[in-house]
């Protein structure tokens, strides 16, 4: 095989495998699109809905929502600069799960555990919409300061970690609408931290929300 045959075989069977990917996405995007459409996805369902989420420590109020992921973090920007959209998309739904595993199976969380399932499997943004239309109007008022803590052994250096954070603060977004409406300067203020930590098995990602102190 002459040395300009291999990388043309090479760089076909890569877009094959893409290709068979994205029908992939496509069709479980569609598959829970139907599952909203006929009530499949309820709250109660253990297969489908709950994930034992690890021991938190308590919030110490209603305006204080704290996350631990462990073992996650979200990817470097030198990752997903310039590749294709459908890398972003996958660690998007890596994001869903994770959240969804973090999130405290209470009632006040129901609907926000059955929206991060729905995108964990790759369910539309019309799919959200519609999940999201069941909930209350929002309760809170304010900006919202959202602070990620990425525990790690290898800190990225600065600008790599803030600009891993945008799919996991879409997914949060989506899930939690009463916290954050919008990732506006005006709804959002967003806090990037790192500490360093000996081992991997204390590795992961600490996720915080907490509303400003002059919130009513």
């Amino acid at each position: 095989m002459s040395d300009v045959t291999q990388p043309k075989r090479a760089s076909a069977l890569w877009k094959a495998g893409m290709k068979a990917e994205l029908e992939a996405m496509k069709l479980r995007g569609q598959v829970v699109d139907d599952a909203i459409d006929r009530g499949d996805l309820i709250e109660g369902e253990p297969e489908t809905v709950h994930f034992r989420a690890p021991s938190l420590p308590v919030s110490p109020s209603p305006s204080l929502l704290r996350l631990w992921l462990p073992g996650y973090h979200t990817p470097s920007l030198n990752v997903t600069t310039g590749a294709h959209w459908s890398v972003y998309r996958r660690h998007k739904l890596a994001a869903a799960l994770e959240v969804l595993k973090a999130l405290p199976e209470v009632p006040a969380y129901g609907l926000a555990r059955r929206i991060l399932l729905v995108l964990s499997q790759g369910g539309t943004k019309a799919a959200v919409r519609k999940l999201r239309a069941q909930g209350p109007k929002r309760s809170r008022t304010g900006v919202t300061r959202l602070t990620y803590t990425r525990v790690t052994c290898q800190p990225l250096d600065t600008e790599n970690h803030v600009g891993s954070t945008k799919g996991l603060t879409d997914c949060l977004v989506s899930a939690l609408p009463d916290w954050l409406p919008d990732d506006r300067p005006e709804d959002v203020e967003i806090l990037h931290k790192q500490e360093r930590c000996s081992t991997k098995d204390e590795e992961g990602t600490w996720v915080v929300l907490a509303q400003s102190e002059n919130d009513e």
